[in-house]
């Protein structure tokens, strides 16, 4: 799996206020086939995950440099 993203990308669009919109949030599928034989954690539920795909979309969006909205919360424009 890639991690030059998360590692070098992320923290500089975040420092330069770049908006980042996330590709290939499965990584192709490796992220599925890492965890195809285990059940997700019961801790999270606290999250509201009930499922693995839930789980990774969460843990992606938690960043702070990835941007994008949702029904709940409007697009940010600006960061300032």
């Amino acid at each position: 799996m890639e991690r030059e993203a998360e590692d070098r990308i992320l923290p500089l669009a975040r420092d330069r206020q770049v908006a980042v919109i996330i590709n290939r949030p499965f990584g192709g599928g490796d992220l599925f086939s890492r965890v195809r034989s285990k059940q997700l954690p019961e801790w999270a539920a606290k999250f509201d995950c009930r499922s693995w795909a839930q789980f990774f979309l969460k843990w992606i969006l938690a960043h702070p440099a990835v941007t994008c909205h949702s029904r709940d919360q409007p697009f940010e424009t600006s960061r300032r």
